[in-house]
């Protein structure tokens, strides 16, 4: 997969994380933050268990489920 569409999937899924004011951090390291952000490695996204609800719907309407 090319590598801006898979940022623009990280920035869409982050800005809606934000949109819809889901609680949530960066999960492990940031010395490879980089690159999770352009695809190529792990992005560990930590969610408040009171935003499962919203979190499930966002998977959904970004068809990561």
């Amino acid at each position: 997969m090319d590598s801006d569409i898979i940022n623009n999937f990280i920035k869409g899924f982050l800005l809606e994380l934000n949109n819809n004011k889901v609680s949530y951090v960066h999960w492990k390291s940031n010395l490879n933050i980089d690159k999770a952000l352009f695809g190529s490695d792990d992005l560990d996204i930590l969610v408040s268990e009171k935003d499962f609800p919203i979190i499930q719907k966002i998977f959904k309407k970004l068809n990561i489920i």
